[in-house]
């Protein structure tokens, strides 16, 4: 009787397995320097620093600052956390920062 009851929640619910992927789902992101703050990369970098972290969908980019700017500050790229900015396309992204 078992099989029946999924036979039929799957015949009513067809797409919920894959609303259920979407909705559990990671967005990668991927993080580069700005083309006008490319200059501040160190000589001592003979590559472009860029971060690559995998957020979940139903999250917030600034929760991750932290953790992407302590990558950046590591190469000597920025000072601290509060030169970081979210932009795509060349378009600032809203954000409010929390404190």
């Amino acid at each position: 009787m078992d099989n029946d009851n999924n036979v039929t929640e799957e015949i009513n619910y067809p797409f919920e397995k894959i609303r259920e992927k979407v909705f559990n789902g990671n967005i990668p992101i991927k993080i580069v320097i700005a083309k006008e703050d490319k200059l501040k990369i160190p000589n001592t970098i003979d590559y472009e620093p860029i971060y690559y972290i995998n957020i979940p969908r139903c999250s917030y980019l600034p929760i991750y600052t932290t953790e992407i700017a302590n990558y950046f500050i590591k190469r000597k790229i920025i000072e601290n956390e509060n030169d970081i900015w979210f932009s795509y396309n060349d378009i600032p992204l809203k954000w409010y920062y929390i404190n």
